[in-house]
């Protein structure tokens, strides 16, 4: 079936482009940059399918218009959404609950894509996922902090804070 889809465009250069794309999209759930360079591999093992040469990848979308309509098109065919602020909303909550469990930032964006592709929802670019696994981490800190620290009592507070008081002799704290 893919290669079906991909036999309909035009030119080598747009069948590569656009099998390329489709593979990006099929894992890792992300797609493919314009500035961004595949992997010779990738490409001559793509290529060699679909009866194509790798160096014609270079001559793929010259108008931005055909990347961006190939891209439409397998968003549709695949039955993928994109990341928008709804959906960094949504996964924003989904994920506050294991960042309450684990201050990992690389878990928590392990299980981000892991949920996005779950969603069918491609996966945007590292430094928005770093982002928000960042923001939420941080939200889950002050949560807990505030949960720790709700029932002190004002003595009870002094006294923690005195734990972080540097000993006269050194600069070290009790702590």
């Amino acid at each position: 079936a893919d290669l079906e889809l991909v036999s309909v465009h035009r030119g080598e250069q747009n069948r590569l482009g656009f099998a390329l794309q489709l593979c990006f999209l099929r894992h890792p759930g992300r797609a493919w940059t314009p500035e961004e360079q595949a992997p010779s591999p990738m490409v001559r093992f793509i290529a060699h399918q679909i009866d194509a040469e790798p160096e014609r990848l270079t001559d793929y979308a010259r108008r931005d218009e055909t990347r961006r309509e190939h891209l439409s098109e397998l968003l549709g065919t695949l039955g993928l959404g994109t990341f928008g602020l709804a959906e960094y909303r949504e996964i924003s909550a989904w994920l506050l609950g294991l960042a309450r469990t684990t201050d990992h930032g690389l878990v928590l964006v392990q299980a981000l894509i892991s949920e996005l592709r779950k969603r069918r929802v491609v996966v945007p670019v590292l430094r928005v996922l770093g982002r928000l696994a960042t923001a939420v981490r941080s939200r889950a800190r002050r949560e807990t902090y505030r949960a720790l620290t709700a029932d002190l009592s004002a003595e009870q507070r002094a006294l923690l804070d005195a734990l972080l008081e540097p000993r006269p002799d050194t600069a070290q704290t009790q702590l």
